[in-house]
């Protein structure tokens, strides 16, 4: 709104405002048009191309969506964008943990495939899917031994929904989204993990036909299960990569008591993980999962029955 008048914002691929349309009847009318430079420096038009200086109607939404400042300056949540540097101004929150060794660029420097809605790490695939990327508030230091739990009663939640939560979006308004759901082939197999695979990114092993079957214990063979626990499908967050066993290092949790938020080894390859994709940014409803520092005990015997939900693998430190 502005002046009590209802705009729209019309939007490309990567989230920037190309027009500002108005309601006209239903028309949608343009009353002014943007157009950017590959890091996007903006350049403000009225309908007929005539150039403006500043926007005639207050929109502060240009590029990749985000809200511009003036003197090249954008806002990315996390932390303050220069169209004019082409970088951040500011070192990712995660440091190193992000995969990359330039903690001010933006975007691998490849702002025409990329986009970073939150200032943190690229998220588009350029072909309209995403991947997901482990959220800046989530130190893993501070959350190894930490349970996500769903906050409606108090359960735990599958790793899935655990890795969800850890990849999370906080949209423009401060409430906090999971990554999408994995249910009805909400996740799709992209890239293998491998070692070059960057810190951070959700990833899944044991794909069927595509797509993330997050298949219940009881849909598995019990026999096969106790010969090979690892035929289970499972997700995590990727964090590291152990260069004497070949093995990546998952953030992960298991549906159990003793499956506590972890940093734990797979064979990436013999276990078929990959990042995950999916065609939304994130879930539209908001979070109802948390952290939770402790649970109740359960007895022996419960204990005994969740443990054939997943073997233990190898823990390391992160």
């Amino acid at each position: 709104m502005n002046g009590g008048q209802a705009f729209y914002f019309q939007q490309d691929h990567e989230g920037s405002v190309t027009h500002l349309t108005n309601w006209n009847n239903g028309s949608g009318q343009i009353i002014e048009r943007y157009r950017y430079d590959a890091f996007g420096a903006p350049t403000i038009y009225a309908p007929n191309w005539t150039g403006r200086t500043t926007s005639s109607y207050n929109n502060r939404f240009l590029f990749t969506g985000r809200e511009y400042e003036g003197a090249s300056i954008y806002e990315y949540r996390a932390r303050f964008y220069s169209s004019y540097l082409g970088r951040f101004m500011s070192e990712d929150p995660k440091l190193f943990d992000a995969g990359d060794y330039n903690l001010f660029r933006y975007c691998d420097n490849d702002p025409i495939d990329l986009t970073d809605s939150m200032g943190l790490d690229a998220e588009s695939n350029g072909d309209g899917t995403y991947h997901f990327l482990m959220r800046s508030d989530a130190i893993v230091p501070n959350i190894i031994g930490n349970y996500v739990i769903n906050t409606t009663d108090g359960s735990l939640r599958q790793c899935a929904g655990a890795a969800q939560f850890l990849a999370g979006t906080r949209t423009s308004d401060g409430i906090l989204h999971d990554a999408p759901s994995a249910r009805h082939n909400g996740w799709t197999r992209g890239a293998p993990l491998t070692k070059e695979t960057p810190n951070g990114t959700l990833v899944a092993r044991r794909w069927e036909n595509g797509t993330y079957p997050n298949k219940r214990i009881d849909q598995y063979d019990a026999k096969a299960v106790e010969k090979d626990p690892s035929i289970i499908n499972h997700a995590g967050i990727k964090i590291g990569w152990d260069d004497k066993t070949g093995k990546a290092i998952v953030l992960d949790q298991w549906q159990s008591q003793s499956g506590s938020l972890q940093a734990r080894e797979y064979d990436a390859q013999k276990e078929d993980w990959a990042v995950v994709n999916a065609t939304k940014q994130f879930d539209p409803k908001a979070s109802e999962s948390d952290f939770a520092f402790e649970l109740q005990k359960k007895t022996e015997a419960q204990r005994e029955s969740s443990s054939v939900i997943h073997s233990k693998p190898r823990e390391v430190s992160p």
